[in-house]
Order: structure tokens, then sequence, then C-alpha cells
């Protein structure tokens, strides 16, 4: 099923000002009482039209955003994989420690949800908030990837989200996201990519699918009637993944065509240089070779001088007697 809204371009600039959203509803929905209950606007793409068909997929149509009704609160210990401590924890989970904590149970409102999906798109390989684009050839990029870890990935996200007023660990919203990721994969393992696009947009379809066993339409409804699904997020982000891979391909193959040329004029360059060689060598050779004549014809003329010297000297000496 084409949708409008699954083609948008991945939103641009740089890390403080492709999240910019209305100043006037900068603040997420969280718990924390120093900030304000707030809806945060769209992400905007800097004017694009697939960014406006983003834009209107990622706002509410109303102010009133419906809000799940989970508080998402994953506890760590010391020292784990993603740098949490107790003290990042309420007290009440973190063995009683009454410390301040940045993190609160999070409320995932539709739009902060939809906010954290632009986020981990926008973040995709970039290395722990430095979101610098990398330039060089395509064993540098797949040396930066594979340098990236999981721990600098969500902080930079949790960092972005924070920057926006969403209060979220980096914990939470791999967690979120994660599970996000899960349920639309479910979704498209049991139905196919197409009709989990029209189910999704008619439920009521489900029914004439005499080919799914009933278990299989037990566990589509489960996750057709959870606040959690996005669907069409998720598909938007997965096919802005999947055109991003496309693009790094096609730069990864220009790349490789350019490294091609250049081994061309090298090996061009090469021969001609080896061919100068030779013939300044050749050059050489028969400059030697002109002074050696020279200096043979200089010999020739010196001994006939010194034949006719001689033959003179015996005439004299003849005359003489």
């Amino acid at each position: 099923m084409n949708n409008p809204m699954m083609g948008g371009g991945l939103l641009p600039g740089s890390a403080t000002g492709i999240l910019d959203l209305d100043p006037s509803v900068s603040q997420c929905h969280h718990h924390a009482p120093t900030h304000p209950h707030s809806h945060i606007h769209p992400v905007s793409g800097g004017g694009l039209d697939s960014d406006r068909q983003m834009a209107s997929l990622f706002v509410s149509s109303s102010v009133g955003a419906a809000t799940s009704d989970d508080e998402d609160h994953f506890p760590a210990v010391a020292g784990d994989e993603d740098g949490h401590d107790p003290d990042s924890l309420p007290g009440s989970e973190a063995g009683g420690s009454k410390k301040a904590s940045p993190w609160h149970r999070m409320k995932w409102t539709d739009e902060v949800v939809r906010l954290l999906i632009s986020v981990v798109a926008f973040v995709g390989d970039h290395d722990d908030g430095s979101l610098e684009i990398l330039n060089g050839s395509a064993a540098a990029r797949r040396r930066h990837g594979a340098s990236l870890q999981k721990k600098g990935k969500w902080k930079t996200v949790s960092k972005l989200m924070l920057e926006k007023g969403c209060y979220v660990s980096p914990q939470q919203c791999e967690d979120k996201f994660n599970d996000l990721n899960k349920r639309y994969k479910r979704l498209n393992e049991i139905l196919g990519r197409g009709t989990s696009c029209q189910v999704v947009e008619n439920p009521h379809l489900l029914d004439s699918m005499s080919h799914i066993s009933p278990k299989a339409k037990d566990d589509v409804r489960k996750i057709l009637s959870s606040k959690h699904l996005f669907y069409r997020e998720m598909q938007w982000f997965k096919r802005r993944a999947l055109q991003l891979e496309e693009e790094r391909v096609e730069i990864e193959a220009e790349a490789l065509e350019l490294e091609k040329r250049h081994f061309k004029w090298q090996r061009f360059r090469g021969k001609k240089d080896r061919e100068l060689e030779r013939l300044t060598l050749e050059n050489e050779r028969l400059k030697l070779e002109n002074e050696r004549m020279t200096l043979q014809v200089r010999q020739k003329e010196l001994e006939l001088e010194l034949d006719i010297q001689r033959s003179m000297d015996r005439e004299q000496d003849f005359q003489r007697n």
C-alpha cells in the first residue's frame, strides 16, 4: 500500500537544529516537578514535502494527544552497560537512596514516542554524541560503524530527547524502541509487509484471511489493540533506514569507481614515468656513444698526425745521409 508519509527524507541539520521544536511547546510530558507538562510538536525537516508529510504523521490533529497507560521505568545496577548507577533511579527502586534523580517514570505519550522514533532515525550510526558526518573511504566507514557501541548510541538518543525536555534515560529509550520494533517485526512475520499495512488500516480484513491460524489471528489482534504499535512510524523508520543503506551503498560504489579510476591513473602514470625514464636513459646512452665516437675520431687524428710526423722525420734523416 502506498503511503505518502513513508517516503520522507531524514531530518537534516545539526544535532541541535534537526530536532528544533516549537519553543512554546518544547517540554515533554514527564514527572519532573520543575518542568511543566506539555505536548511536543513534531520534528520538522526543513521545508521539504516529504518532511512535511512526516511531520503530519508525527503530530496529532488535536492538542490532547492520546497517551499510553504504561509508565516505563527500567532499574539498572551500578556499572551496567548503559552507564546507569543507583542514583539515576528513584529512591524507592535504588536501594532507598534519597538523592535527586534526573530519571523518572516516563509517561509515553504518542508524540513522545514519535519523537523517539525520529531521533533514533536521525542518530543512526553516529558516534556517542558527536554526530559527525563520516568522511573517507568505505573501509573507514565500516571501521567507524564497528566501533560504534550500543551504549554510545542510546546515550546520544537520551541526550537529544533531554534537549527537548524529555527526561528519558538511555535504558528507557532502548527498551521502548526495542518494544516497538518487536511488535512491528512480529506483525510482519505473521501477515507480511503489504498485508500488515492493509490490516492496520482496516483490522476487519483479518477475519477474511483463512490462511492464517486462529492463534496467529489472536496475536495480531493483541498487537493491533496495543497503544504501542505505531506501525506507520516504524514502517517509515524501516524504509528510511533502507533508503540510507541504499545511499550508503551508492556512495561506496562511487568511492570504488573513483578508486578504480585513481588506480588506472596511477598505472598509466607509472607506465609513462617508466617510458620517460627509458627515453632519458636512452638519451644518456646516445650522448655517451657520441662522446665515445668523438674521442675515437680525435684518437685517429692524433695517430694520423703522429704517423705524418714520423714520415717527415724519416725523410729528413734520409736527406741528411
